[in-house]
């Protein structure tokens, strides 16, 4: 029985049971994952500017051919 201000409300037996057999969820372990992202943090912010420049520089390089073909997508898509 709950009472919320000056109304009692009686919960069945029925409803009692539905509630205290709710499954658990079970999640995967994510553990590994955080932890990989972590180390990869770690590892970036011990690179040096000049290392994280060459990086970004890199990363715009490897990612270059996909910009035109996006653009492209995007620009057919427009209606006129």
């Amino acid at each position: 029985m709950q009472v919320f201000g000056m109304v009692v409300y009686k919960r069945s037996a029925l409803t009692e049971s539905k509630v205290m057999c709710k499954p658990v969820p079970h999640y995967p372990d994510n553990s590994v994952i955080y932890a990989r992202k972590e180390e990869g943090r770690t590892r970036r912010a011990k690179l040096s500017f000049g290392e994280k420049h060459a990086a970004a520089d890199a990363l715009r390089e490897r990612v270059a051919p996909i910009v035109p073909a996006r653009e492209a997508r995007k620009k057919a898509r427009q209606p006129e």
